[in-house]
């Protein structure tokens, strides 16, 4: 073996261990509650489900308890000591403990980090002010960031209340869709697919794009559509352009709307006929408390 091959095994070797010391995998499979000397659970809280809110103009008061549990498909658990990340653990709906983290942590002081969320798969967190989602697209998402305090000789239990982070554009398409529709084409601009951890805010500067498939079934009928995004801390407002296309790409409709208002944990509806000139839509205002989604601003077009 030359000197160059001895000298490249070495660094390899070292980079391994580097990696491997920076992110120190929790044997949450294999600690039970008993045996850990951290434990980490997400406190129960209500929301609105979605599907309430379709009352016409009218203030829905109804609150709907919904598990956390069963409505976001993953948790992601992350230990930072200082900037550096030293244990991740995710879990996927359904897993046994699903909301309750068990772990063995040395004592010391650390910065907790909680997210749940409905994304395509499990989020990236490079850093508290960098985590971001697969192919940019953002799911409904809910957090916490806080420090804890880890002590030698006892089991340090903490109850975590998670905060929704991001903003949703919800669109109601009052008409029927044709059909010959095959997908709808949401890409937007002004918010973004980042977040700040740290913040609970968007710190990048995004372009998102979501298509939706249409199916056989849902052809002929109105249509209801929601994106979402992390706004930035100061106002944000998107430019949104929805591209209905047929089987072959080719456009049966576009609509751009500009200086859409959009705020963390608020709804902005858009509602009206979207295929058929000359016709719209009422508009829909619905206010729920803090825990719960609120609708910012409803606009017919």
């Amino acid at each position: 073996m030359t000197m160059r091959n001895v000298m490249y095994s070495l660094f390899v070797c070292v980079v391994c261990m580097l990696l491997c010391a920076c992110e120190k995998a929790f044997e949450s499979n294999t600690v039970s509650e008993k045996d850990a000397n951290v434990v980490i659970r997400i406190s129960d809280f209500q929301q609105l489900s979605f599907e309430n809110i379709t009352d016409e103009n009218r203030y829905i008061n109804t609150r709907s308890s919904i598990n956390l549990y069963d409505y976001c498909t993953y948790i992601q658990f992350f230990i930072f000591d200082g900037t550096e990340k030293v244990g991740t653990l995710n879990q996927t709906s359904g897993d046994d403990g699903y909301g309750t983290a068990a772990m063995n942590i040395p004592p010391g002081n650390y910065t907790l980090m909680v997210l749940a969320h409905k994304a395509l798969s499990y989020a990236t967190v490079s850093s508290l002010s960098k985590v971001t989602f697969p192919s940019n697209q953002v799911g409904d998402t809910f957090y916490y960031c806080g420090d804890i305090t880890v002590e030698a000789d006892e089991q340090n239990t903490y109850n975590v209340s998670l905060e929704r982070c991001v903003s949703m554009f919800r669109l109601i398409m009052e008409d029927n869709m044709p059909a010959d529709l095959a997908k709808i084409k949401f890409y937007y601009t002004g918010g973004s697919s980042t977040l700040d951890a740290s913040t609970g805010w968007g710190n990048v500067n995004s372009r998102q794009t979501v298509n939706f498939e249409i199916g056989n079934g849902d052809k002929g009928k109105p249509a209801v559509f929601e994106v979402y995004t992390f706004p930035h801390e100061a106002t944000s407002k998107l430019k949104i352009t929805v591209t209905a296309l047929d089987s072959d790409g080719q456009t049966v409709t576009e609509k751009t709307f500009e200086n859409v208002p959009i705020q963390r944990k608020r709804i902005t509806q858009y509602s009206g006929a979207f295929f058929e000139s000359g016709q719209t839509g009422s508009s829909k205002i619905t206010v729920m408390g803090d825990t719960t989604w609120v609708v910012a601003s409803a606009v017919a077009y």
